[in-house]
């Protein structure tokens, strides 16, 4: 195995590899994206999306209202990804990115029969058909923005057992307390949205149900995070400095959560730390993987206000691309799930 370059290697070679950029090339244009306003993907992933999506571009999809009685009122929120993102997400995405916030809700499910679930953005549907095969004779509802995701969730399971719908998961329009599990995965959006997404799960559930929350703590993606920092101090960029000096102070962190979570009404909190690393081949294939341009990415920018890092983040495409061009670079991810009941 190629030694991963360390920061302080990377700091002495940028001062004459790196020169400064100001195209203003926003941030997700920057990680693999055409000028043409569609994304692409190079090589067999791009083809097995593409082919993924024509597949899937013949069918039809009716809402079941077989698996819950209550249909939600609010089904009218604006899609989020479209149906070549929402193909590659399911293909791509959950099964090397999502998976590790899965992992971690279900050490603390609470197993029973004849659950009733509400899966708040819900995206492709993962992990619902896990969920229904380990519990006998549960039902359950998704809601999630894009009506694309929606669409590919709803092959995943019998309409018999989850029913999907496009709306706004912080207003999902389901009858309260009628859900004896809600399920939050990879929540994206400021603690704000955040919180608005949590009182939503606590009015749904019936007393002594149960909230699944998993995110990733702020100490995550720190080989990403550093890059940003290093072109902030290379380049006197006083927004992101003062931006990232708020992050450090204003940590995701369990207590934060915690927090966020007794405000909501929940109690009886419990939570699983999960520390892993995100493996790619060279700092190409970094930048070519679509869990960093739909989750990673606007997780940064949530941490950092949204504070503009178009530029910054065209230094980093480039550092990355040229420090680990042909060795081997580990991203951290710390995965925090937490239990709850109302």
């Amino acid at each position: 195995m190629s030694a991963v370059t360390t920061k302080s290697n990377r700091a002495a070679a940028s001062q004459d590899v790196l020169p400064a950029t100001h195209s203003g090339v926003r941030i997700l244009a920057v990680i693999c994206e055409s000028f043409s306003g569609s994304p692409t993907w190079p090589g067999a992933a791009g083809e097995a999306a593409r082919a993924l999506m024509l597949a899937k571009s013949g069918r039809s999809w009716y809402p079941s209202l077989t698996a819950v009685n209550d249909t939600p009122e609010n089904i009218d929120a604006a899609p989020v990804f479209d149906d070549n993102e929402a193909a590659v997400v399911d293909t791509f995405v959950v099964p090397s990115y999502l998976c590790h916030f899965w992992a971690a809700a279900e050490k603390l499910l609470l197993v029973g029969d004849g659950a009733r679930i509400a899966h708040l953005g819900s995206l492709t549907g993962y992990p619902d058909k896990l969920l229904v095969e380990r519990m006998p004779n549960t039902v359950g509802v998704g809601i999630d923005a894009s009506e694309s995701c929606v669409e590919l969730a709803r092959q995943k399971v019998s309409a018999e057992l989850f029913s999907y719908y496009s709306g706004d998961p912080a207003d999902s329009g389901l009858e309260a307390e009628s859900y004896s599990h809600a399920l939050i995965l990879h929540p994206q959006g400021s603690a704000q949205e955040r919180a608005k997404v949590l009182r939503e799960a606590a009015r749904l559930l019936y007393p002594g149900g149960q909230l699944l929350l998993s995110l990733p703590l702020s100490r995550s993606f720190p080989e990403v995070v550093d890059l940003v920092e290093e072109f902030a101090l290379k380049y006197d960029d006083a927004p992101i400095t003062l931006a990232l000096e708020r992050a450090a102070a204003e940590r995701v962190t369990v207590e934060s959560v915690s927090e966020e979570l007794e405000a909501a009404g929940f109690r009886d909190i419990d939570f699983e730390i999960i520390h892993d690393v995100m493996i790619y081949e060279n700092g190409r294939a970094l930048l070519e993987d679509p869990s960093v341009r739909y989750f990673v990415v606007p997780q940064i920018e949530t941490w950092l206000d949204q504070v503009d890092l178009g530029d910054a983040m065209e230094y980093v495409s480039r550092a990355v691309d040229k420090y680990w061009s042909d060795c081997q670079l580990e991203v951290g991810l710390t995965v925090v799930a937490f239990s709850a009941r109302v």
